[in-house]
Parts: structure tokens; sequence; C-alpha cells
């Protein structure tokens, strides 16, 4: 029925045929006229295949660019800030836990909402330009934010440590990631793949913060799509390296 959201889980042991079958369902959609999203965490990037036989396009993660900061086009300020704040949780919370050997990141509920009202104040300043980047959005923090007179002691050294933890994606390997320009789109009516494979095996800690980019483009995509009539298909491979963070869990919820 027009307006239903069909969901599917694929569980099963290693070797049980979650992937093959995943992907022929996958492939049946995609010639029934669906558009195909793909998320790989693996480093065998087995999605590339799939995905190109359909005719999309298999983008990978650690070579391309993807912007937190570049959505929201369609969104009203607030809610692109909301979805916004969720991906900056798991990229600069505090380590809280360690799931599978990976940490599980979490900025407290006083965190959140101060670095809610100063990315709603920046983006409110840059929102007729082009899209800013994380470098840009730090250097608003520490040279504005952080010296309000309101903040306490304590609260500018909490602040002050989440500035420095989301600073760390303006650099490095990471920097060339998630501090450009996006250099792919994820398009209503195309087949499009995302791999993560090589930043899963340079740096295996940041793939759920990597993940909680790709989900708020995706969510953006099925946003624009549901406008324009069309059906999109999702398929988020290995799930429970997202849903092991309760941040980044709650993007899977809303898609």
């Amino acid at each position: 029925r027009r307006g239903t959201n069909h969901n599917m889980v694929v569980v099963g042991g290693s070797g049980s045929g979650k992937s093959t079958g995943s992907k022929m369902l996958a492939i049946e959609h995609a010639l029934q006229g669906v558009s195909l999203v793909v998320v790989d965490p693996s480093p065998e990037t087995e999605w590339r295949g799939p995905i190109q036989v359909v005719g999309g396009v298999y983008h990978e993660l650690g070579e391309e660019a993807l912007n937190p900061l570049q959505m929201g086009s369609g969104l009203g300020l607030d809610e692109a800030v909301e979805q916004m704040v969720t991906v900056f949780s798991v990229m600069a919370g505090e380590e809280r836990e360690y799931r599978d050997g990976r940490p599980v990141r979490r900025l407290a509920a006083e965190e959140k909402a101060w670095l809610h009202r100063e990315l709603f104040v920046f983006l409110q300043s840059e929102r007729a330009g082009e899209a800013p980047v994380i470098g840009e959005l730090v250097a608003f923090l520490e040279d504005v934010s952080l010296r309000r007179p309101e903040l306490s002691p304590a609260r500018h050294e909490a602040c002050e440590r989440l500035v420095l933890r989301l600073g760390g994606y303006a650099r490095g390997q990471l920097g060339r990631i998630f501090n450009r320009p996006s250099t792919f789109a994820i398009e209503p009516g195309t087949h499009v793949g995302i791999g993560l494979g090589a930043l899963n095996l340079a740096l295996g800690s940041e793939v759920a913060p990597a993940l909680a980019v790709i989900l708020t483009h995706v969510l953006e995509a099925l946003q624009r799509n549901r406008r324009g009539g069309g059906r999109m298909a999702v398929v988020l491979d290995e799930a429970h390296l997202v849903t092991n963070d309760r941040d980044a869990g709650r993007l899977v919820e809303r898609l």
C-alpha cells in the first residue's frame, strides 16, 4: 500500500546464506524499479558487484568524503540540527563502554543541549552559503561558544573536551573523509553502494561514527524520495555495528 514502510531483519549463523539471500532480494527489487541504497561495512566490499550489476555506483568511504554538515536541504533547521547532534554524539561523545571491541560513545544530556544550541546559531549564520565543514564548526565553538561568560568552569571543561574530540575529525585520514564537501550524494532514483571496508581496516573504531553520518544522508534521501513518490530500499549490512551504539541505533529506528 502507498505510504507503507516495510522492514525486514535477516539473522543467522556464519555461512547460513544471509548475504546471498539479501543480495537476491535486493536485485529483484532493483529490477522492479526500486532504487537501492546499500551500506556495506565488509572489508571484502561484497556488495560492489550486485550494485554495479543493476547499473549503480559503489563509493568507498575511505576514498570519498561525506560531510556531516552537508545535509538538511528540505529539512527545517531545528530538525537538521537534531540529526547532526545525534551524529556528533557518536563522533565526539565520551567512551562509555566497549562492545565487540569497539567503543560506544555518548554525550551527556547537558552537552547535547549545549551543542544543539551552538550548532543552531552556527548554521543560522551559514545557511545561505555553501555547507560548512567540521573544521569551521570547531573554530566557531573554540572562538565563540567556549568564550560565552555564562559557562561555569565545570561546564566549560566538559564542552572543551567535546570540542577537542570533534576536532579529531578535521585532521588526517578522518579529515579527508569528514572535513571536505561531500564527493557524492544519495539521490532518489539511482542505485548507490557505500563501502566502509577501507575505513574498517584502517580505523575500525570509527565505523559507528561513519555509519551515523551515512544514515543521516540516507534519511534525507528517503524523505526526498517519499515526496517524489518513488520507491527506495535500504540495505544495512552488519547492522549490529550500528545498533550496538544507542545514538547510532536511534538513526536506524528513524529509518
